[in-house]
């Protein structure tokens, strides 16, 4: 099938093939019956630090602007098979020039140019018409929307001579940020944020670092219950010592490894088996740092962990209980790396009396 192939990072076309430490992104749109496939190449920043400051940047950003501006996947999916469609959908109270700003898992930031929202009741999409499909690499993605009042000078000079889509290097995500914190500072913009995790669940499955599978979840919890019946000391909790719900480092933000974990006990508790049942979820860490602050970062990260399965799996917040355990509870009383690789963890607890 006919296909085109650009390289828009910095607006140039491409000459030849990617040199090698090039990761190429494929999108591929559909419209009216024909294909057209878009390559961008970008530089991979170590560890995805680039991306990580930043998401973080953009977060940070503290604008007096309420335009009511909100951005989701088209039918509120937040987990996508490779080869699944993807339109993204911004609604926003007041009109206004929309960007979409997009960071895959491996640290690739791209930039995006939706459809007219100039009109506020209609909202605005980007591709206009047709689809993208999800693509490697596999792991969690971010999506900012941006309305300002005016166009942001570096956002329209990098998506110049580009079909509404450029892969930005290093120079251009710090032009973009640049503008889009000045913009901020004037209350001249708003920001909303979502995120979506991509990957195949037959890979999932397979998964070295997936410490359980929501078939184990479930036979584990059913097989448990069935052994407790008619016990008159049944204590009628099963529990999960799980290591593999990762973080960042030294926050409550959910890792993309960490979410593809938890989707696994999501999936579980919404199962006709486990549907009745409470889950606690208490968090632990190791015995690094001050005690209060391990106190208090457990509770938010074990809060994290019930909304995002009350946003993914519209699980009933009265079933889930949220406890901050800090270092105080360890698996290991060890100081050696593996002790605290061990005891830093995301204790999940079915209750089924």
């Amino acid at each position: 099938m006919p296909s085109e192939s650009r390289d828009y990072s910095n607006n140039r076309e491409r000459q030849s093939m990617p040199p090698r430490g090039l990761d190429t992104m494929r999108f591929t749109q559909k419209h009216f019956g024909k294909t057209l496939l878009a390559s961008a190449a970008a530089l991979l920043i170590s560890h995805g630090a680039l991306a990580s400051s930043a998401a973080n940047q953009l977060r940070e950003l503290n604008s007096t602007w309420n335009a009511d501006l909100s951005v989701a996947l088209e039918g509120g999916k937040k987990n996508l098979a490779l080869g699944d469609p993807v339109r993204y959908h911004l609604n926003a109270g007041q009109g206004g020039h929309c960007y979409l700003v997009h960071i895959d898992t491996q640290g690739t930031t791209s930039l995006m140019r939706p459809s007219d929202c100039s009109n506020a009741e209609a909202g605005s999409y980007f591709p206009s018409s047709g689809s993208l499909q999800a693509s490697e690499p596999e792991g969690k993605e971010t999506v900012f929307a941006i309305i300002a009042k005016a166009p942001l000078t570096s956002a329209e000079t990098l998506l110049n001579n580009s079909p509404g889509y450029v892969t930005l290097d290093e120079t251009g995500t710090n032009q973009l940020l640049g503008d889009i914190r000045m913009a901020a500072a004037s209350s001249q913009l708003a920001l909303a944020e979502t995120s979506y995790l991509v990957g195949n669940s037959q890979l999932a499955m397979s998964d070295p670092d997936l410490q359980y599978t929501t078939r184990g979840i479930i036979r584990k919890v059913v097989e448990s219950t069935e052994a407790e019946e008619g016990l008159n000391d049944a204590i009628g909790e099963v529990s999960f010592d799980v290591q593999s719900i990762n973080f960042e480092f030294g926050s409550d933000e959910l890792a993309a490894d960490g979410i593809r974990q938890l989707d696994e006990f999501g999936a579980a508790l919404v199962s006709p088996e486990l549907e009745q049942l409470k889950l606690r979820v208490a968090g632990h860490t190791d015995d690094q740092g001050e005690e209060s602050y391990n106190l208090d970062l457990s509770q938010r990260r074990a809060k994290a962990v019930a909304l995002y399965l009350e946003s993914n799996y519209e699980v009933d917040s009265g079933r889930l209980e949220v406890v901050g355990m800090g270092e105080e509870k360890p698996l290991v009383p060890d100081a050696s790396l593996e002790a605290r690789a061990k005891n830093r963890r995301v204790e999940m607890v079915f209750i089924t009396e």
